[in-house]
């Protein structure tokens, strides 16, 4: 435990997300240092200490991906990293965001906002923490199984850009 006072949380914080998550006693001390680090250039420690409490996977995800979903969280759909924090959705694949995204944009359900305009989309934690017959009854408000044939298609879509972007390159 005295690897993560480093961080330094604070006594009763370190205690609370070490209860809420007794495998992070587990974790190494330079994996630990290196993330807390790398997470510090983005979030503040306040910050930081909420993704961890919300978020652990964070500690074993490449920091590359991580900032790949950040960048996609932040300019894609327009969500202050003050958000970020209070959700669990840097544990998903960017892919998994990536589809709901695309699937509540093309519904109608998702307008990235601009600065200063209030927002009315789903919440981070419905859009990418829902089961998928969740998701697409209640926050989608259609079937499951437009949610499926929507999930294959885009999948071929994605695939075709790539293999399109992979031809231009020759």
């Amino acid at each position: 435990m005295s690897h993560w006072g480093a961080c330094q949380f604070g006594h009763d914080r370190l205690v609370h997300l070490l209860t809420e998550n007794p495998d992070l006693l587990l974790v190494d001390h330079q994996r630990i240092m290196s993330c807390f680090t790398f997470l510090s250039k983005d979030f503040t420690q306040n910050y930081v200490y909420k993704l961890l409490l919300n978020c652990p996977q964070v500690l074993f995800e490449k920091h590359s991906e991580i900032l790949s979903k950040l960048d996609f969280l932040n300019k894609q759909l327009g969500i202050p990293n003050s958000e970020i924090v209070t959700s669990s959705s840097l544990g998903h694949p960017l892919e998994h965001m990536r589809t709901r995204y695309e699937f509540l944009k093309r519904c109608g359900l998702y307008k990235p906002g601009s600065e200063g305009v209030k927002r009315t989309n789903p919440s981070l934690s419905d859009m990418f923490d829902t089961p998928d017959e969740q998701f697409a009854k209640q926050v989608a408000r259609l079937s499951p199984l437009e949610f499926d044939v929507f999930t294959q298609l885009y999948a071929l879509e994605i695939e075709d850009e790539d293999d399109l972007s992979d031809s231009d390159s020759v």
